[in-house]
């Protein structure tokens, strides 16, 4: 039988447990932010991207500009670091590593620091369709049926099939989103086209413009 002594002891462990694994989290994410990602490059599921990232176009940009600042206050962020730690260690590695569908949208933000004009094109073009907008559009599911191919241009960052996606998979509906926060979510994104770690020389900065007179013939444009 409990007494008042015990359970009084057993929850001082587990708040003392719970304090070492709150600063853990940003201790780990802080040790592998310092070490330029050496750390973690040990380890065979992120030697690949590691090495690739320091001959890419982005080898002068931190980690942490593009995959988030071991600073957040979010602890989803530590929590996923520790999560693929998890993993790691015991053996739960899938074979091909890729970024989830959250971590995705995150580092989509993340582009707009560096690449504000392209960002903002991006932004207010038809690439910035939203998943409800594609995949809740009650002309075209009546009239075909929703496959996972289409998930190759649209959502293929999704981690998931079309039935994880969308509920009902017929053409009578009506349809909705199993998640609705991707209601809002552009099924297109920087990294369905760019890579960040694309091989290549950094991108150097353009000079400012000179002034031109009207007579003058324009520039040509920079990917001429």
């Amino acid at each position: 039988m409990s007494t008042p002594r015990h359970n009084s002891r057993r929850r001082r462990i587990l708040l003392i447990a719970l304090g070492v694994t709150i600063l853990a989290l940003p201790g780990a994410s802080l040790y592998y932010e310092y070490s330029g990602g050496r750390a973690c490059a040990r380890c065979h599921e992120i030697w690949q991207p590691y090495t690739d990232w320091h001959t890419s176009t982005h080898r002068n940009v931190a980690c942490g500009a593009c995959h988030g600042d071991v600073f957040t206050l979010d602890a989803g962020f530590h929590f996923n670091n520790m999560r693929r730690v998890f993993n790691h260690l015991s053996g739960e590695v899938p074979e091909q590593v890729r970024l989830k569908t959250r971590d995705v949208f995150r580092v989509t933000e993340r582009c707009k620091t560096c690449h504000q004009q392209e960002w903002a094109e991006w932004a207010s073009g038809l690439h910035h369709a939203t998943y409800a907008e594609v995949f809740l559009d009650t002309k075209h599911n009546h009239q075909r049926l929703l496959v996972d191919d289409c998930l190759r241009c649209h959502g293929a960052h999704y981690d998931g099939s079309i039935r994880d996606l969308v509920t009902p998979i017929d053409t009578a509906g009506p349809w909705k989103l199993r998640d609705p926060a991707l209601a809002d979510r552009p099924v297109i994104v920087c990294l369905n086209c760019h890579e960040m770690h694309h091989h290549g020389a950094p991108l150097a900065r353009l000079a400012d413009k000179p002034a031109t007179s009207t007579n003058q013939a324009s520039s040509p444009p920079c990917w001429a």
